[in-house]
């Protein structure tokens, strides 16, 4: 009896103590949880004090929140922050988007008036006014469109003022009607041809010394006799001046300054860069994935055989992986370089030659040059509207006396 009593009250003991060690490990458990998500708290806390993305982009970059991270060791969860970065990262970016959004949409409602002032000078067919009141206010956060107006109505009455050259050579033609008709046809022809030539080097002109050699060089190439390219050189710098509103010497001196140097021979570069690209083609462009395949397996819509819907398959996996970044461009062109780089056609390509991910890797690389393409098509179109906005505004300076109030 005194054994049993001394066994159960040493089996009583030992419970006792596994209780209490049960007991300290469950607090000690708890108290790591709690301090790891303290931790975490703090670490979105320290997230939630950047205001900008240069800010946040700021501490990723010199390390603190990595720092922060490695502090707490395994006492934070490292899945939530990595999700809380990337997550105010994009609501940063969103903020700062709608600030500008609404920025530009309060600059283009306070500027609804001076619009409407515009537009009644431009009514009014008062070019100089609509250039010296464009020149003195803010028209909203794109005022190319103003600027192209104006120098619209320029063109206008530039055409306008071909048709009357081009009148009174005809009246001139009729008013010799005695003289020889050799001689005759062979001045009114010499002159003709002048006005033409000197049209033609306005059009892609963007200074009068362009429009001037451009002219001097067709001349040259057309055989007209030096009396008649004098007598066209003059008429093509009254032209100019007319359609620009410039003198010779603000023209010069417009065109010697570093920044708009700076902005043609940027766009000048971006062009270049365009035409040098495969797909540089409006016809490329046109290419749906339909195309790039039938070109490949000429079936028609439910005869394919399984290496055309293979290929479907895996283009279709590839618009929805990528839908982002496509933004709702076919890849149809990527693909059809794709098929002609991989040597690919009806009589070549079969199942059992399919490089599943030869294919892949192709497909990827010519949509990122598709897209790289399309990057630079918008910065050419942006670089060279940036040269054109540049050099009317400056033209606008020079007219309303802004700017080089000295030239004359």
């Amino acid at each position: 009896m005194l054994f049993e009593t001394a066994r159960r009250a040493f089996n009583d003991g030992i419970g006792n103590f596994k209780g209490i060690v049960d007991s300290r490990n469950e607090l000690n458990q708890q108290n790591w949880d709690t301090q790891k998500e303290v931790n975490t708290d703090q670490f979105l806390d320290r997230l939630a004090q950047y205001k900008t993305p240069e800010e946040l982009a700021a501490a990723q970059a010199s390390g603190q929140l990595d720092a922060l991270k490695a502090q707490f060791g395994g006492q934070i969860d490292r899945d939530a922050v990595r999700g809380a970065e990337q997550a105010q990262a994009d609501v940063l970016m969103k903020r700062i988007a709608a600030q500008n959004q609404y920025a530009d949409d309060k600059t283009n409602r306070d500027a609804r008036p001076l619009v409407d002032q515009f537009n009644g000078l431009i009514a009014n067919n008062d070019l100089a006014g609509a250039r010296k009141f464009l020149a003195d206010n803010v028209l909203g956060t794109d005022e190319s469109q103003y600027s192209n107006l104006i120098l619209d109505r320029n063109d206008k009455q530039f055409s306008q003022n071909m048709e009357q050259a081009r009148f009174a050579i005809q009246k001139e033609q009729e008013r010799r009607a005695n003289y020889d008709w050799n001689d005759k046809w062979a001045e009114i022809n010499q002159n003709r041809l002048a006005v033409d030539l000197g049209d033609q080097a306005l059009k892609g002109a963007t200074s009068f010394a362009d429009a001037r050699t451009a002219y001097l060089t067709s001349a040259k190439e057309k055989g007209l006799r030096d009396d008649v390219v004098n007598k066209g050189l003059a008429n093509l710098q009254a032209s100019y001046q007319t359609r620009t509103g410039l003198t010779t010497e603000q023209d010069e001196w417009l065109n010697s300054q570093e920044d708009v140097i700076a902005a043609n021979s940027q766009a000048a570069k971006d062009k270049e860069a365009l035409a040098r690209n495969r797909y540089n083609d409006d016809k490329v462009w046109q290419t749906t994935v339909d195309d790039a395949i039938a070109g490949v397996f000429p079936r028609v819509k439910g005869e394919e055989d399984n290496t055309a819907i293979k290929i479907r398959g895996m283009v279709k996996a590839y618009e929805d992986k990528f839908k982002d970044k496509l933004g709702g461009m076919s890849i149809g062109p990527a693909l059809e370089q794709t098929l002609k780089g991989l040597g690919i056609s009806e009589e070549t390509f079969t199942d059992n030659v399919l490089n599943t991910d030869g294919f892949d890797k192709a497909l990827k690389r010519n949509v990122e040059e598709m897209l790289a393409f399309n990057a630079l098509r918008s910065q050419a179109k942006t670089s060279a509207a940036n040269a054109q906005q540049l050099l009317l505004k400056k033209r606008l300076g020079l007219i309303s006396g802004n700017i080089g109030a000295n030239l004359k």
